[in-house]
């Protein structure tokens, strides 16, 4: 009896530990130069956000390796920045982000497009 108990405990285990490893995504460790890439999109990115006004803030849905939504200025030139995320997401892996449909609506708080 005690066998048949010990063999379905180890059954139950099993199965439990190939639905867990089945569900739960695995995050592969970045490089130290996707990192320091991410850094430095941030960097640019947080450069074109500025304003005077809350009429002067837009949202740039740029996503990876951001979050969902940047905020900057509506007349910020974003196409170098979204060619080097374009080539981040090919050598460094595409990001998954559950982002909401709409975006929020930035204001101007000191000088920066923010959302409250």
């Amino acid at each position: 009896m005690n066998n048949k108990i010990i063999a379905g405990l180890v059954i139950a285990i099993v199965i439990i530990g190939a639905a867990i490893y089945m569900l739960v995504p695995i995050q592969m460790p970045i490089s130290t130069e996707c990192v320091e890439r991410q850094v430095q999109l941030n960097q640019q990115a947080d450069q074109l956000n500025y304003c005077t006004v809350t009429e002067d803030c837009e949202v740039q849905a740029l996503f990876c390796p951001f979050e969902c939504w940047v905020f900057a200025n509506k007349n910020a030139d974003f196409s170098q920045v979204k060619v080097q995320i374009n080539a981040y997401g090919n050598e460094c892996g595409v990001c998954e982000l559950a982002c909401p449909s709409t975006p929020p609506k930035p204001e101007c708080i000191a000088g920066k497009c923010v959302v409250t």
